[in-house]
């Protein structure tokens, strides 16, 4: 299975499967290559707790369905390769991905990211991650400038445990270039929403 790059758009998990063949990725100089190329799917405790280290969260708030049932070990845990013995006797993980794996990551993901973005425009002062961010008029101001690179950095290294290349911070520029025309009052918080959202839910970011 060719590993698609960590900025590019969806997980690629669905039918990922226990491993497959890797390969070097564009702009990809200078990062090791794996001497097996093989990956595999976290599954939902490997996934969550990365998840939660990375964003600084409580691993049971990343994710809540209608509030109360917590998404990666009860109501999506089969999905995202948990077990099951007492409710349908389900004592092995999958050993491939099912067809909403995709879907279950990124409901975890974007629900991590929105609790985390929440909890750090709440309170400025001790933010984690969205902090000393230039905004004029609900927008990045400016779009390029290295307090946003500085940011697209750490959110690489807390996801994928590495700097990110030039060709990932320019697509995440990008990625804040397009959505200001639509989000006129509050594009500076979609980026940071959808920036985090990127990373995390990466092919890199829920495989090993």
């Amino acid at each position: 299975m060719e590993v698609p790059a960590p900025v590019g758009g969806g997980t690629g998990v669905t039918g990922g499967g226990a491993g497959g063949g890797g390969g070097a990725v564009e702009g990809d100089a200078g990062l090791a290559k794996s001497a097996k190329a093989r990956v595999r799917f976290k599954g939902n405790e490997r996934f969550a707790i990365d998840l939660a280290v990375g964003l600084g969260l409580p691993i049971d708030q990343l994710c809540k369905e209608l509030g109360q049932y917590d998404c990666a070990f009860f109501v999506h845990g089969v999905a995202l390769g948990g077990v099951e013995p007492y409710g349908v006797g389900l004592y092995e993980p999958p050993q491939q991905t099912g067809a909403t794996t995709a879907l279950a990551v990124e409901r975890v993901v974007l629900s991590a990211c929105a609790r985390r973005l929440a909890a750090d425009v709440a309170n400025p002062s001790t933010a984690l991650i969205y902090r000393g961010i230039p905004v004029v008029d609900g927008k990045l101001s400016p779009v390029d400038g290295p307090e946003v690179r500085a940011l697209i950095a750490d959110l690489a290294q807390r996801a994928w445990l590495r700097d990110p290349t030039a060709d990932e911070v320019e697509s995440l520029l990008a990625l804040a270039r397009d959505i200001e025309p639509s989000h006129p009052t509050d594009a500076a918080q979609q980026w940071a929403l959808a920036a985090c959202f990127t990373v995390f839910s990466s092919a890199e970011a829920v495989f090993y």
